[in-house]
């Protein structure tokens, strides 16, 4: 009976075979292109051409993942790209002068490519791309009808995705539509072949559904159309899909097969059936490789080569390895070759002699160990052949050197390892674990790098040109040269191990390393770049780029640097010198920033912030230039753009304590900018967080304190400035210890400044006894206070002592001419009827006022020049207080400005303004009494009757008060007897009550 299983496996086979072997025909056909535009296209043909195009581009993915999958060995590599345009059953192009537009690079689109030969193509993309496992994927979206134009062909349209890296500027791609335009040639019946013509990037512009140039299809003499041809074609490719898919399956299973025999060292018949499973699939880069390695064992697994190999390690007295190979070459010798018995026989009791000593100082147990090194040598048989024993001279160096490390006074002890190690090299000059032994112990204990640099020129001559060893010995010798400042020779042997293990990161990172202290910045860049290409993850290859950077003055690259060097760890000493490096720069920009040069402190901050992004420090900074920027611009005027500096400022404060949340100062400057924008509430919150963060902040003490006293929370502002004023104490006492002058003179005047603010708190309390004790400290201890003689002087003017109080003004108005000094001046000498000095201040007043906060003091200036006459003065300033928005509230104003018109005969304005006083304050005597005036001087004495009873029925005006109007405007009125009799009486009634 048939094996059911077998016939489906073998009909597969021939299935797939015959479809790979249709172009290899065509080296035995006739091939009749040109007779194709005669032919009939029937179904069958269109429906094998359109499979056989799409299995051609395919073909093209598999090649291309050939050519970039690691590990392929390159004469594979070659053959493959090869065989791909000439004559052979993988042929894919035409020939080898196919066009391809380059896409390798990921810039090159539509209009931005170069032409290239198949050939260079493929080469360029095996050098250029960073290879990776089936990292090139193709997605065919469409088949275009047949065409003819000098030959048969179809356009096919894909999705090219690259999913590594340009390897030349370590860029990745993107998706790119591709079209390959793919020739048919019939061969036999309904055989075709499909080769590509050429690929280039899709152009919609020539789209690919066009019927141009279209071949008709026929069936059964008539043409039959796409869309039904599209139904067919679909089916088609599912059934090929499945038959492909049988196949890659029965590949599969040969290579599990074969993986099996390679598994039990079956080499020979490993690879005949990897053959066959390669003879199913084509462009694989996985079964190539596994072929390869097959092939190499097999050409290693023989006597001559083993034996080669165990007298090769018998020379290097490896004597277990030498053995293991021995018994391996034992079991593959024919008859005409030597047994090795014999020579394993000695290589084992050569070990049993050399084993005790070392077992012994493996257990820990240095002293016995020398001793049995002693007693073999000693032996009488071994007299005369100590230097058959090399290994127990290096046996008891070690065992001296364990010694050495219990006793490290004794010695006596190094000499002894420097002899033993000596006796070993003598009698077996290529001895590596001795050289490399005695090396590390002359650089350990005795710094003698010279002699460490010459064991490691002995081991580059021991060992072979292709030991992998080698290039890690110059590394070792130019690290030695580097510690004797041989700087030269050091670069010349990293160079050597570079040149021989080109893809070792930590050669190009130590090489990079020296260059940069060397201070050749550029080279540096070179093997750091090379070193992180290599190995994305090496800390100190990054973080010394990160500072080779900054030397080139890139500080955002190193910053970029340094954060990825943190998120793989580094060491507390890098992590210090990348803050120190962050700090200079923050340094350069506050000594800027003293210099107000803010464009450059700024740049500074930012450079700080580039090498490490969170410095809190520098983030203050920047923000102290917006609040510096913001104070100046409110000092100016330019409210609107100072509010902005202060919000931005805010923003990088707050930036600031994200860093560092005990950030005290910034808090407090946050608090600062607040209150500036007159938001006390969030400004008490952070002063408050300012003193939490630093018990001793005494500025936020007192800022606060400030706050609270706009607020009117005097009594809580008191208790900051009382806390301000114990921490200074304890501050001066400090100082006053050591002596220091100039912080001895700093906190003085702090403490008159903090008395002097609670004074002004306990003022504003009323209490008025304890305010004149603390601002009399204030300006013990600061004769230069302004502010405490100011408020001195209001003491003294709330308690009516105005020649104090106008003392007090004058002194502070010698030390600044503050607009509120002369405004408070002015009162005092008004309330003494200095009615003249009282202008002078409150002209100083006015002239002091840029910001225009003292509201009434046109119209106090306006009562002095009144009360000295000068009514058209007075009446300049009463008309410049009345376009305040203050005046349109004042009723005192009012009465006052109508008094003053009714003198300068401006009697209609006159009565307005009484009017708009009454009209304020119904029981505004001086308005009554004013309005009264107004009615006699124009004899409607009715009237004024009735105003002056309303206007001493108040019982707030005095003789002084209506002395002058009386004189001035009831001339008339008391001409006539009854009228001067009636207001004598009116006068008398209001006097009696």
């Amino acid at each position: 009976m048939v094996n059911k299983q077998a016939y489906q496996e073998a009909y597969i086979k021939y299935i797939y075979m015959n479809m790979k072997t249709l172009s290899f025909l065509i080296i035995s056909v006739i091939i009749l292109s040109n007779a194709n535009a005669q032919d009939k296209i029937t179904v069958k043909d269109a429906r094998e051409i359109n499979l056989k195009a799409r299995e051609t581009v395919r073909g093209l993915a598999d090649l291309l993942n050939f050519i970039t999958t690691p590990g392929v060995p390159k004469s594979e590599l070659l053959a493959n790209i090869d065989s791909s345009y000439m004559t052979s059953r993988d042929k894919i192009f035409y020939d080898d002068k196919v066009i391809i537009e380059n896409d390798i690079d990921p810039a090159s689109d539509l209009g931005k490519t170069t032409d290239v030969t198949v050939g260079k193509y493929l080469n360029d993309l095996d050098i250029k791309y960073t290879k990776a496992n089936g990292s090139i994927k193709f997605n065919i979206n469409y088949v275009s009808g047949i065409k003819f134009k000098d030959f048969l062909f179809v356009r096919v349209k894909f999705d090219s995705k690259f999913d590594s890296k340009y390897k030349i500027k370590n860029t990745g791609y993107t998706t790119k539509q591709r079209e390959a335009v793919v020739r048919v040639d019939r061969l036999k019946g309904n055989n075709w072949t499909a080769l590509i013509m050429g690929v280039n990037f899709y152009n919609p512009a020539d789209t690919i559904e066009s019927s141009q140039n279209n071949v008709p299809v026929l069936m059964d003499t008539q043409t039959i159309s796409q869309d039904s041809l599209a139904i067919m074609l679909k089916r088609d490719s599912t059934v090929r899909a499945d038959s492909i898919k049988r196949v890659e399956t029965l590949s599969a299973n040969y290579i599990k097969t074969a993986d099996s025999l390679v598994k039990g060292n079956q080499f020979l018949p490993a690879l005949e059936i990897f053959e066959k499973a390669k003879d199913l699939v084509r462009f694989s880069p996985a079964l190539t490789i596994k072929i390869t390695s097959v092939k190499a064992e097999i050409a290693k697994n023989t006597y001559k080569n083993y034996k080669n190999k165990g007298d090769d390690a018998k020379s290097r007295h490896n004597y277990s390895e030498a053995i293991q190979y021995y018994r391996k070459a034992n079991k593959l010798r024919n008859g005409a070759d030597a047994s090795l018995q014999p020579d394993i026989d000695a290589l084992i009791k050569t070990l049993g002699v050399i084993d005790l000593p070392k077992n012994i100082l493996q257990a820990g147990i240095p002293e016995d160990a020398v001793k049995e090194c002693e007693r073999i040598l000693g032996l009488k048989e071994n007299k005369n052949s100590r230097g058959s024993f090399p290994e127990l001279f290096y046996i008891e160096a070690m065992a001296y050197k364990k010694i050495l490390e219990r006793k490290p006074d004794e010695s006596r002890l190094k000499d002894k390892i420097i002899e033993n190690f000596n006796l070993a090299i003598s009698y077996f000059p290529n001895y590596t674990d001795a050289h490399i032994a005695r090396a590390d112990f002359l650089i350990e204990f005795k710094s003698d790098y010279i002699s460490a640099i010459t064991d490691y020129d002995a081991l580059i001559n021991i060992a072979t040109d292709e030991s992998p060893e080698i290039p890690f010995y110059y590394v070792k010798k130019a690290k030695y040269k580097d510690m004797v400042r041989n700087f030269n020779g050091a670069i010349d042997d990293y160079s050597k191990a570079i040149s021989l293990a080109p893809k070792v990161d930590s050669f190009y990172f130590a090489r990079g390393e020296l260059f940069y202290r060397l201070n050749k910045f550029d080279n540096a860049q070179k093997d750091l770049d090379s070193a992180i290409f290599l190995n994305g993850k090496n800390t100190n290859a990054l973080f010394y780029r990160g500072l080779n950077y900054v030397k080139i003055k890139n500080t955002y690259k190193a910053g970029i640097d340094f954060i990825e060097a943190g998120k793989l760890g580094l060491q507390g000493p890098q992590k210090a010198i990348i803050d120190s490096i962050s700090h200079g720069y923050f340094v350069t920009g506050q000594s800027c920033v003293v210099k107000h040069d803010f464009i450059n402190a700024d740049s500074a901050f930012n450079n700080a912030l580039k090498i490490s992004s969170c410095n809190a420090s520098a983030l203050h900074g920047k923000a102290e230039i917006r609040f510096i920027t913001g104070e100046e611009l409110y000092k100016k005027g330019n409210s609107s753009a100072a509010t902005d500096s202060y919000r931005e400022s805010i923003k990088l404060y707050n930036m600031a304590i994200v860093c560092n949340p005990n950030f005290s100062d910034a808090y407090f400057k946050i608090g600062s900018a607040q209150k500036k924008l007159s938001e006390n509430d969030f400004a008490i919150t952070s002063f408050s967080e300012a003193i939490r963060t630093d018990f001793n902040n005494i500025n936020a003490y007192v800022e606060r304190g400030n706050t609270l006293s706009i607020q009117n929370k005097y009594a809580k502002a008191a208790d900051d400035y009382l806390g301000a004023l114990t921490l200074l104490k304890v501050k001066y006492d400090a100082a006053k210890k050591d002596n220091d002058a100039p912080v001895i003179k700093e906190i003085v005047n702090n403490q008159s400044k903090a008395h002097q603010l609670y004074g002004q708190a306990l003022y504003y309390l009323f209490n008025y006894g304890n305010a004149l004790i603390t601002l009399n400290q204030a300006i013990d201890l600061n004769e230069s206070n302004a502010d405490a003689l100011y408020y001195r002087g209001l003491v003294y003017y709330a308690q009516n002592e105005l020649s104090k109080a106008i003392k007090d003004f004058e002194k502070a108005l010698r030390i600044s001419g503050n607009c509120w000094y002369y405004y408070n001046n002015g009162r005092a000498y008004y309330k003494i009827k200095n009615y003249e000095n009282a202008m002078v201040n409150f002209t100083g007043a006015i002239q002091a006022d840029t910001l225009n906060i003292i509201k009434d003091k046109y119209f106090l200036r306006g009562l002095s020049h009144f009360k000295n006459k000068l009514i058209n003065e007075a009446l300049n300033d009463f008309g410049e207080y009345n376009k305040t928005e203050s005046s349109k509230t004042d009723t005192a104003f009012y009465a006052d400005y109508g008094t003053a018109q009714l003198f300068a005969n401006q009697d209609t304005l006159a009565a307005k303004s009484f009017k708009q006083a009454i009209a304020l304050s119904a029981n505004n005597a001086k308005a009554l009494y004013g309005l009264a005036c107004y009615y006699a001087k124009i004899g409607q004495f009715d009237k004024t009757f009735d105003l002056f009873a309303k206007a001493f029925a108040t019982h707030t005006l005095t003789k002084e008060d209506i002395k002058t109007e009386e004189d001035t405007f009831l001339v008339e009125l008391n001409k006539d007897k009854l009228n001067r009799n009636r207001y004598k009486e009116l006068k008398k009634s209001y006097q009696n009550n």
